[in-house]
């Protein structure tokens, strides 16, 4: 048995099936309940619907085809053959070139593999908002527990997390701090198979020229649509939104520290899951569509 983690995705649905008869062919396919069935038939394809080994992503796939599903296996060695990304730190555009073309001042030039690009060979381009997040809470007050040192904003808290800590299993911490960030990912692929990243964070955006605004996602609103409009052949997936990642990719995380609850969540794996997974399910969708000569959705 192989031990490398697959993806199976479901590609399509053959457009005549119903919400149940979703449900009861990914309950037979992929072996499970129909509640679970029930809500993966709810994600809008193409969808990963099932993370396992290979030999068993393969019997599946065989019998969502056998329903008229058309599904295909994605593996994790597959996802990390994109892996390779150049981060740019800034783009600088080829004046008076023939057609629009950029030079790739890397963020980190030892590992760069892409010193420019032509927009005509994009093949597709990735857009998504990431967000990391960090959480603090203090444990929750016993009862008769000296709550002078606390403002009145930590003492409403604090009843609040008392109550809850006496009405359910689960101790609910008074709350210290909330911090959240940003950024806006760009991913350009070639059809050569390269990536060239671009992120808010450590990306340049002053090749908007007097078209640059004031905050990254208006900046990032921008080279969208113009890196969109050069690159007249590529796919433009902004999707990430409402994908909901395989239970391998790991987002949040939570430990205990001197009796402080800290949870932390981050994204980014997410996105990058993604975008190297949205980009083989669009070169599986080309070479389909070249065979069949019909689209897939």
């Amino acid at each position: 048995m192989s031990l490398d983690r697959c993806y199976l995705t479901v590609l399509r649905y053959p457009p005549d099936l119903t919400e149940r008869q979703r449900t009861l062919a990914l309950s037979h396919g992929l072996a499970v309940d129909d509640y679970s069935a029930s809500m993966l038939q709810k994600l809008a394809p193409p969808a990963v619907v099932k993370t396992c080994a290979s030999d068993a992503a393969a019997g599946a796939m065989k019998r969502l085809h056998e329903l008229g599903i058309d599904a295909a296996v994605i593996s994790r060695h597959e996802i990390e053959q994109f892996s390779a990304r150049t981060e740019a730190k800034r783009l600088l555009p080829a004046i008076g070139a023939p057609r629009p073309m950029y030079a790739i001042e890397p963020l980190r030039p030892r590992l760069a593999t892409v010193s420019s690009i032509v927009m005509d060979d994009v093949a597709m381009i990735v857009f998504g908002r990431v967000e990391k997040t960090k959480s603090v809470a203090d444990p929750a007050p016993t009862m008769g527990a000296d709550l002078s040192h606390l403002d009145e904003s930590h003492l409403i808290a604090s009843g609040a997390a008392v109550h809850t800590s006496m009405n359910s299993e689960t101790p609910v911490g008074v709350p210290r701090s909330r911090t959240s960030a940003d950024a806006y990912l760009i991913d350009l692929y070639t059809r050569r198979g390269e990536c060239v990243r671009i992120d808010s964070d450590k990306c340049s955006f002053d090749v908007l020229g007097d078209e640059r605004g004031l905050t990254d996602r208006e900046n990032a609103a921008k080279l969208l649509e113009r890196l969109r409009g050069e690159a007249t052949r590529s796919v433009v997936d902004v999707g990430f939104e409402g994908f909901k990642p395989p239970g391998d990719v790991l987002v949040q995380r939570s430990r205990t520290v001197g009796g402080s609850s800290i949870h932390s969540s981050d994204n980014r794996p997410a996105f990058d899951f993604y975008s190297a997974w949205r980009v083989i399910v669009h070169v599986m969708n080309v070479k389909r569509k070249s065979q069949s000569g019909r689209p897939l959705t």
